[in-house]
């Protein structure tokens, strides 16, 4: 019976201020921890899988929709792929164009930045990417395979150059 209570601490400031906020193990908290603990080990085999990333797990998205589905419950049915090719990618497609939308507004009233940014791939190749900072927040513009020239301050300038033509092109009326 040991296992399933809490020690009684009579120093503790709990006992002081009131009876009633001790709290009992009680067998429900010993089942729901395993319980828990084979959710987690669903999800991990599911994570080792398809070969997810850690940091996943740590993404706003992937915790939402955990929280989605424990709030659904046990009938909850995941999409099938073609919901997730079709109505569901043009859905957040069409959310994605109207941020993208409010960060042009922003762009138009309070100004922005050009930034880039040079990485290899695995494939060993140069890329090169163009982002548009604002308040808003930071949209990416373009990348560029940039392995066969080398990164002087002149082609650079030509790639920067290009992006600030086509940011300005949306501020035409």
């Amino acid at each position: 019976m040991d296992k399933f209570a809490n020690p009684i601490n009579p120093n503790s400031s709990a006992s002081r201020n009131s009876r009633n906020t001790m709290k009992q193990q009680s067998v429900n908290d010993t089942i729901l921890k395993e319980r828990t603990h084979v959710t987690q080990r669903y999800v991990a085999k599911w994570v080792y899988q398809v070969s997810i990333p850690f940091n996943v797990i740590d993404n706003d998205c992937f915790l939402q929709m955990v929280e989605a589905i424990g709030r659904f419950g046990p009938s909850f049915k995941p999409p099938s792929q073609w919901q997730l090719r079709e109505p569901l990618l043009n859905g957040e497609f069409e959310t994605t164009k109207d941020a993208l939308k409010k960060q042009e507004q922003s762009w138009k009233v309070d100004g922005c930045s050009i930034m880039t940014d040079t990485w290899k791939d695995r494939k060993m190749r140069n890329i090169m990417n163009l982002c548009v900072n604002c308040k808003e927040g930071t949209t990416f513009l373009s990348p560029k395979d940039s392995s066969a020239e080398a990164h002087t301050c002149g082609n650079i300038f030509k790639y920067v150059l290009s992006a600030i033509e086509e940011v300005g092109m949306l501020f035409k009326w």
